[in-house]
């Protein structure tokens, strides 16, 4: 039985990605012949049901959500100080939890760098991990952390969904990140181990990250989490998947290509004016030609402006 098996829906379901894999899912299906079964797993989503349909989108497959009873009966450590500065925060960092394996989050990569010059003043053995960083630096920074005990890792929310860490035993948060879902995200990484708790220290270096944080605390301690929007009209996503069906096809004729991603809701509700629309300003600006119905690719180019959604 085919399956695929999508870690984090939620972190492709909210941007241009989600729309992206859906069609990918759409045309794997149609060249394999079948209805291929889809398993998203995710820790933070607020709207479960809502990611279930957007997740199943073309498939004639039974759907459920299947939430696991808690295991852990242990109240997670979320404590919150107001530092005042990135210095303060990193004296503090330096202090706290010798030993042990620390990842700090921050909200830019210069708040990574800076945070991780100043700690390595204090003797802190300290690796960074950002957006910007190349692949084998981002490979020594996670073999450091896999075997080292007492070490630090500064980092954005890019990690999230890339470095492995591993083990590890604190998470602490510059300020405050922008969602509860991302705050969570984060704190999981924690408690793995038996006998260890979910932990998060949040350090405040402005008045306004404090009330950010304590705001964000209040929230999930209501059991708040964002629902996840997927983002309207993708018509530059239906454009690229027309240029990648003429390439998987070699030439495809303009009345069969829709019918490949046609399930993806998001084009779906798109009107077939729109549509016919979209590929006619493609044929105009020489991104495609037609032939007798048949639209061949020419150049890989595609315009940076984006048709607007319809009013």
């Amino acid at each position: 039985m085919a399956w695929m098996r999508l870690l984090k829906p939620s972190a492709f379901a909210g941007d241009d990605r989600g729309w992206h894999l859906l069609s990918v899912f759409a045309r794997i299906g149609r060249l394999a012949g079948r209805d291929i079964q889809r398993i998203g797993l995710s820790a933070t989503v607020g709207n479960p049901q809502k990611m279930l349909e957007w997740l199943s989108s073309g498939s004639q497959r039974s759907q459920a959500v299947v939430r696991p009873s808690e295991t852990d009966s242990k109240k997670p450590d979320v404590q919150l100080d107001f530092v005042g500065s990135l210095a303060n925060a990193a004296k503090v960092i330096s202090l706290l939890h010798r030993g042990e394996k620390r990842l700090v989050f921050c909200d830019s990569r210069s708040r990574v760098e800076e945070l991780a010059v100043l700690l390595r003043k204090y003797g802190i053995d300290t690796f960074v991990s950002h957006s910007s960083l190349g692949i084998d630096e981002r490979r020594q920074a996670e073999e450091a952390f896999a075997q080292r005990q007492n070490c630090v890792i500064v980092a954005t929310s890019s990690l999230e969904l890339g470095l492995d860490v591993g083990d590890l035993d604190r998470v602490i948060q510059i300020d405050a990140p922008g969602t509860v879902s991302s705050f969570l995200q984060r704190m999981g990484r924690t408690g793995r181990r038996s006998n260890t708790t979910r932990n998060c220290l949040f350090l405040a270096t402005s008045d306004e990250g404090l009330l950010r944080a304590a705001a964000l605390i209040e929230l999930w301690q209501r059991g708040y989490v964002e629902p996840v929007q997927a983002p309207p009209c993708p018509y530059h996503i239906l454009a690229q998947q027309l240029m990648a069906l003429i390439l998987q096809e070699g030439g495809i004729g303009q009345s069969q290509w829709f019918q490949w991603v046609q399930s993806v809701p998001g084009f779906t509700d798109m009107a077939a004016e729109r549509i016919a629309a979209l590929v006619e300003y493609m044929i105009a600006k020489g991104i495609l030609w037609s032939d007798d119905g048949k639209a061949r690719f020419i150049i890989w180019y595609v315009h940076s402006n984006r048709m607007g959604c319809p009013g």
